[in-house]
């Protein structure tokens, strides 16, 4: 469906605008009437972005069908509501083909499971196991706190990344002035006087030099050759491959993944349990939706140890190298002694991500200082072999 741009103007004589999905110029003007606004102009917008949901979006939308069907809302005419306030255009079409093909006769799992954009692998199991036991609307809201959840850690380690990437960049903007444009004017007018320049100033007059508007662009050309071998690479399975396991091998690094592997496979685990699908089977949808492959060969060792009869306790510890936590085993344990190992694994889903938060912040927390540190040494420096030279000549001058 079509994205128009539009104004119009509302019985008051106040002029409105905005972006409204619609089948036609037609169907748009008759939006507008409905909510008491006439059609003054409209354009048809291209859009070329890939769609995305954000976790968050996708929570909005399990929330409001799960409250609609709690109401006695028919599911059909609940996805319709829904999409009909979406704002994507790509999201209303798909709504919009789920609806279809329910109406046909197919299931929801079924219509659904076609768009990973609003229901992931491990989501569609969820659906499967909602529609079969009557509790679809159960599911949902399953569904829906599990996204907020996972959107809640993504802003939270967005946000520790946030002031180290703003340091960094800052950082590296002001030596590029300097050394870019500052130091070639000092370099004028230093070369107007005739006297040899101190060691730290012939550097750095050096360094003006060679940076210069084509070694920009050869770093740039570098770089962008670098990103589409690293993008053309991850489609070839060696070298994703190598890329996975040498990511988990980065210093730091790979320790706070690993963390947060162990918090969504943990969170996913809880989720499908709760939803009565069984272990081995969840083992195995949460390794299908696990794009690191040393992960995932880690995940599907665990799942034919738990179909082949081994403790999930004792298979976790052989297997997995991303359950770092000392109370890992005893929760489990407790877990599946009682009864509620759904509720230990959402348990320990909170302490994976509660810790991987806490080595992120310790980590910027440490950057930060560090960052400023090396600025305030790079500008003195420069600095330095700046005003060296003026002060060599006022000392001669004295002379």
């Amino acid at each position: 469906m079509p994205k128009f741009w539009w104004r119009g103007v509302d019985m008051y004589a106040n002029v409105h605008s905005g972006y409204m999905l619609a089948d036609t110029e037609d169907g748009l003007d008759k939006k507008l009437l409905h909510e008491q606004i006439a059609l003054l102009s409209c354009n048809k917008v291209s859009s070329f972005r890939r769609a995305k949901l954000t976790h968050a979006q996708r929570a909005d939308i399990y929330e409001q069908l799960a409250r609609l069907l709690d109401a006695g809302v028919l599911l059909p005419d609940a996805l319709i509501s829904i999409a009909e306030g979406v704002n994507n255009a790509r999201v209303y079409d798909i709504i919009c083909d789920v609806v279809a093909q329910i109406n046909q006769g197919s299931s929801l799992h079924e219509a659904i499971g076609r768009y990973s954009l609003l229901a992931p692998k491990n989501i569609v199991h969820v659906l499967v196991s909602g529609e079969k036991s009557g509790k679809l609307s159960h599911a949902f809201n399953a569904v829906a706190k599990h996204m907020r959840r996972l959107d809640s850690v993504t802003q939270k380690m967005q946000s520790a990344l946030l002031l180290p990437a703003l340091t960094g960049s800052c950082f590296v903007g002001i030596i590029v002035i300097v050394v870019g444009a500052v130091v070639p004017r000092f370099a004028e007018l230093l070369s107007s006087f005739d006297q040899e320049l101190p060691a730290i100033t012939k550097h750095l007059v050096a360094l003006s030099e060679w940076f210069s508007l084509q070694t920009a662009m050869c770093f740039g050309g570098v770089g962008i050759i670098s990103m589409l071998f690293v993008k053309w690479g991850m489609k070839k399975e060696e070298i994703k491959q190598f890329f996975d396991w040498l990511l988990l091998r980065i210093p730091f690094i790979g320790i706070v993944i690993e963390y947060c592997a162990g918090a969504y496979f943990f969170q996913s685990l809880s989720l499908l349990l709760q939803t009565g699908v069984p272990l081995s089977r969840a083992l195995q949808l949460i390794a299908d939706g696990v794009s690191n492959n040393s992960i995932k060969k880690q995940l599907l060792s665990i799942s034919d140890a738990v179909y082949a009869g081994r403790s999930f306790e004792i298979a976790l510890a052989r297997h997995a190298s991303f359950c770092r936590l000392p109370s890992t085993n005893a929760l489990l344990r407790v877990g599946q002694t009682s009864g509620t190992l759904d509720q230990s694994c959402a348990q320990l889903a909170d302490e994976y991500f509660s810790y991987a938060y806490q080595l992120l912040s310790r980590f910027t927390k440490l950057l930060q200082p560090v960052c400023v540190i090396i600025l305030g040494v790079c500008i003195t420096g420069l600095m330095i072999a700046l005003y060296a030279p003026l002060m060599q000549m006022s000392v001669v001058n004295n002379f």
